[in-house]
């Protein structure tokens, strides 16, 4: 199990700014000092990283989880949300998702996140067999769970960039990702090589 985060009403979202466009994405910028690891003093640094291969390049992906963890766990502390837990705080388990949030009313939100240092530019994301068939299940079945919950599936990009001397981050929510592609507003590719 992950760390879990429940909503106690109190506090804020304090360095956040959240906007909305018109195709329904919420880009939330977060401000804050990231717990990136010593060995990555530069954006160069941090690009190399991502190209040295999977034991780096899941190294960055955690530091995303982990910024979208504290993300949902202020909206737990604003009220937003009733409680958040990061499912690989402890280790990756393989699950196809990583952060599972009970909104307000009860429903389930099943959030898969993907991180970059590509900036608006990094748009290309590796999705698991698992990944797309629950994406696509929660779009097309609406999903229940046992305790008759609804369940949703949000893909959430974090973008990692340099701010200054520091780093920030940015989020972008998008719900219901499978609607997306049907609606030619977002695409899956198929690649033929195993490496990219």
């Amino acid at each position: 199990s992950g760390e879990r985060r429940d909503g106690d009403g109190g506090g804020g979202a304090g360095g956040q700014e959240a906007a909305m466009d018109t195709a329904g994405v919420r880009a939330v910028v977060v401000r804050e000092r990231l717990d990136l690891p010593p060995s990555i003093t530069s954006e160069e640094a941090l690009r190399a990283m991502l190209r040295a291969g999977t034991e780096m390049t899941a190294e960055i992906g955690r530091i995303g989880e982990r910024v979208a963890y504290k993300y949902y766990a202020r909206g737990c502390n604003a009220g937003l949300y009733r409680s958040c837990v990061w499912m690989n705080e402890r280790g990756e388990q393989g699950m196809p998702f990583d952060v599972v949030v009970e909104d307000i009313t009860g429903g389930i939100v099943l959030v898969e996140v993907k991180t970059t240092s590509a900036g608006e530019r990094g748009d290309h994301f590796a999705v698991s067999c698992n990944e797309a068939q629950l994406m696509f299940a929660c779009d097309a079945a609406q999903l229940i769970d046992e305790d008759g919950r609804a369940i949703r599936y949000v893909l959430a990009v974090v973008r990692v960039t340099p701010s200054g001397s520091e780093w920030q981050a940015t989020i972008e929510e998008y719900v219901d990702p499978a609607r997306r592609v049907a609606e030619k507003s977002m695409r899956l590719l198929l690649y033929t090589r195993a490496v990219l």
